[in-house]
């Protein structure tokens, strides 16, 4: 079984050397832990990325417990020590240490089997070692609306863009801003064929209906090794693009426009 979870972290470093491609969903503790077992974790660090790493609900009720615990609804934090098989007897003063504990059973103590194969593997490796903190290389990474729109360059042959192509790029970045996380990585994946940012611009090629040259109908198309999105310039409004480009990303399968 080691042998195999080296084997992993081998892929995770010729994933990173050969795409600039790393996983965004561990736990930033973990790899920190995995990288160094002996390096100190800052306290807030451990329960915001424990907050990320719980469900959602969860992630609500400690931040809200953490600021008022003393008028918090006990049943809550009964329920929650019941699910996270916390057995002492919490108050105020010690709820903060607890879930700290908690945090480090579960986002470390329970992996550390892993963290130990992959060690040998990852210290090594001088493309992980490029960025001074993981956390910072995690955050490059994962795509949040704002950095990925930034992304997004109008492709014109002129220096000016015709008002028709202006406004329909501008419902392709409204239709970004208002994606949700997991949507937004569907619509990375889409476009650049991985769900983290790993390029430097997606170009965006708005067209007349004539131009396109497939019997396709009316959807955005990407290249990924590029990366283009191709869009028609014939949507009039932010939900029609939004609900076009919504059943893309909810399809199942993918066409590719491919010659």
């Amino acid at each position: 079984m080691k042998d195999i979870w080296a084997t992993i972290a081998e892929v995770l470093v010729v994933g990173r050397r050969l795409c600039a491609h790393f996983p965004t969903y561990f736990a930033v503790p973990f790899l920190l832990y995995t990288l160094d077992a002996e390096a100190p974790l800052m306290e807030e660090m451990l329960l915001e990325s424990y907050c990320n790493f719980v469900s959602e609900e969860d992630g609500v009720f400690i931040r809200n417990s953490l600021n008022n615990f003393s008028t918090y609804p006990q049943k809550e934090v009964e329920f929650f020590c019941e699910m996270h098989n916390v057995t002492r007897v919490v108050h105020a003063n010690n709820w903060k240490e607890t879930l700290l504990q908690v945090a480090h059973k579960e986002m470390i103590q329970e992996a550390a089997y892993i963290a130990d194969c992959w060690r040998p593997v990852l210290q090594h490796s001088p493309l992980l070692k490029e960025v001074p903190f993981i956390q910072e290389l995690i955050t490059s990474l994962t795509p949040i609306g704002r950095k990925v729109m930034k992304l997004l360059k109008l492709a014109t042959e002129t220096d000016n863009a015709s008002l028709k192509k202006q406004k329909v790029f501008g419902f392709v970045k409204q239709f970004i801003n208002q994606l949700n996380p997991a949507n937004l990585k569907k619509f990375l994946r889409f476009c650049t064929g991985a769900d983290v940012i790993i390029v430097d611009e997606i170009k965006v090629h708005i067209f007349p209906r004539q131009d396109r040259c497939s019997n396709f109908n009316r959807v955005p198309i990407a290249h990924t090794c590029v990366p283009i999105l191709e869009v028609e310039d014939t949507y009039d409004s932010l939900p029609e693009l939004s609900e076009e480009f919504s059943q893309i990303l909810s399809a199942d399968v993918w066409v590719m426009d491919i010659v």
